[in-house]
């Protein structure tokens, strides 16, 4: 491999110390020594050729300009400028000129010069630094740089560590809660936290003393994913009509993907039909979907979504007629849409990983299969899948009738279990599938009882949470819509 070639540029006098460390860590590295050579202007001998054409030669053939800038701007030269500005004007005339780093030291009187140096740099890659972390910052611009430009023997999307990230990026109720719900809650208090993420899981490397989360697990436990990986994102929205002309409600999340399956769950339920009927001593409650086919159908999009697709959120859309989840990525060789929930091909295998870990996820590819039985069971017709481009769209199809969905057994309770009187049952009866609303004064003559025993009546009903109370402005009024 050749090795890329560093140039260090900064008045001497100010850095001489850094410069030196600067060189010495690189190529001292087990990483970065592998892919970088540093060149130091301490390090040349004499040859009788002109200081200035050694380094402006030097710069001119490197792939990387490194400057710091400090308190003295330096001495000028010929051309009115320091031999720092010199070395920067030469770099970026060059091929090169995006791989340009700066760091300005941080607290620093800046003379005029400095001043308009640091002007002309801003269009580049810059930051503050002091001279206790100057390695780390420069560690930080090698590692993106490594990166950007896929040097690194590139393992999956989700395996890649997150070089300028660190364990301070990790939402710690994030991860506690992922460990309990994964029977992992006895390394939470114990030493072995570190060899369970690092070792274990394998969401987070260690690199140079230092632990580095990997891309997993900022997306799952990140308190700022966005500053990361900001095509982490899915947009749900309601529409009232089937074309998806008019909006009715919306959210974009971009939250760790546990809480952000919570919020989408909120979402549904209040954007999706609920129907109840009362059938003797039974009341039947049904979803429009079935949200465990939807939650299948989310999980799918996020487990198996392409990642180096940017600007591009995973689509949750509610239309009148149907719910569609569409998500960046085909599905991956060998497997196809005809032999679909057959072959286990899994695009983010650590991601794939966590949720299996959770029990949300199989090995076995049976989330397409999940999807289809859990929608024949609702009575309700089979998932569509279908590729567009570079997306994956997925349909799930609504109901003609809430009605239609009353033929399944399921979701039914014996209201004789809750303890409810004749009274209370025939008055959920009425008000269910009669679609009425009931006062207590009404209630009260209906079944020939004093007012405060429809009361309580009527109040029980409501703390089990079978019907509802609006106070209209003069008495309250109770209600249970068939469908809500």
């Amino acid at each position: 491999m050749i090795k890329k070639k560093i140039f260090i540029s900064s008045n001497q006098s100010d850095f001489e110390k850094e410069r030196r460390e600067i060189k010495d860590f690189i190529e001292n590295d087990p990483l970065y020594a592998n892919y970088f050579e540093v060149f130091i202007f301490e390090d040349t001998h004499a040859t009788g050729i002109s200081p200035q054409k050694v380094y402006l030669d030097k710069v001119k053939n490197s792939d990387i300009y490194i400057g710091l800038i400090g308190e003295n701007y330096g001495t000028k030269n010929e051309n009115g400028i320091s031999a720092t500005e010199e070395e920067f004007n030469e770099f970026i005339k060059g091929p090169n000129k995006t791989n340009t780093y700066l760091f300005i030291l941080e607290d620093i009187k800046k003379d005029k010069d400095t001043e308009k140096f640091i002007k002309k740099a801003r269009d580049f890659t810059y930051s503050k630094f002091t001279r206790n972390n100057f390695e780390k910052k420069i560690k930080e611009s090698l590692s993106n740089f490594l990166e950007k430009n896929k040097l690194l023997v590139n393992p999956e999307f989700d395996s890649r560590i997150v070089f300028n990230g660190s364990c301070l990026d990790i939402d710690m109720v994030e991860l506690n809660s992922f460990l309990i719900k994964s029977d992992l809650s006895n390394d939470i208090l114990s030493e072995n936290i570190k060899n369970t993420l690092l070792n274990k899981l394998q969401i987070f490397e260690e690199v140079n003393n230092e632990i580095k989360p990997k891309n997993v697990a900022i997306l799952f436990f990140g308190k700022n994913i966005q500053k990361f990986l900001p095509q982490h994102e899915i947009r749900l929205t309601k529409f009232s009509d089937d074309e998806g002309t008019e909006i009715l409600d919306s959210i974009d999340l971009k939250d760790p993907i546990y809480s952000m399956l919570k919020k989408c769950k909120n979402f549904i339920i209040s954007n999706t039909k609920t129907a109840q009927e009362i059938i003797g001593f039974d009341r039947k409650d049904i979803n429009e979907y079935p949200y465990d086919a939807l939650r299948e159908g989310i999980i799918n999009a996020m487990a198996h979504r392409d990642y180096n697709i940017d600007n591009v959120p995973i689509l949750f859309s509610i239309f009148r007629n149907r719910i569609e989840i569409i998500s960046p990525g085909k599905l991956l060789p060998p497997a196809t849409l005809e032999d679909l929930g057959l072959i286990p091909v899994h695009r983010n295998k650590k991601i794939c990983e966590l949720f299996r870990e959770t029990k949300d996820m199989e090995r076995r590819a049976t989330g397409i299969r999940k999807m289809q039985r859990i929608m024949k069971e609702h009575g309700l017709k089979q998932p569509k899948f279908e590729e567009i481009g570079e997306l994956f769209k997925v349909t799930f199809y609504g109901p003609e009738k809430m009605e239609d969905l009353f033929k399944s057994k399921k979701n039914s309770s014996n209201l004789r279990e809750l303890n409810l009187n004749d009274r209370q049952i025939s008055a959920l009866e009425y008000m269910i599938n009669n679609n009425k609303e009931l006062t207590a004064n009404l209630y009260a003559k209906l079944f020939n009882i004093s007012r405060p025993t429809a009361s309580r009546d009527l109040n029980k009903l409501v703390n089990l949470d079978l019907i509802k109370r609006h106070f209209n402005g003069k008495f309250n009024e109770f209600y249970a819509h068939k469908s809500k």
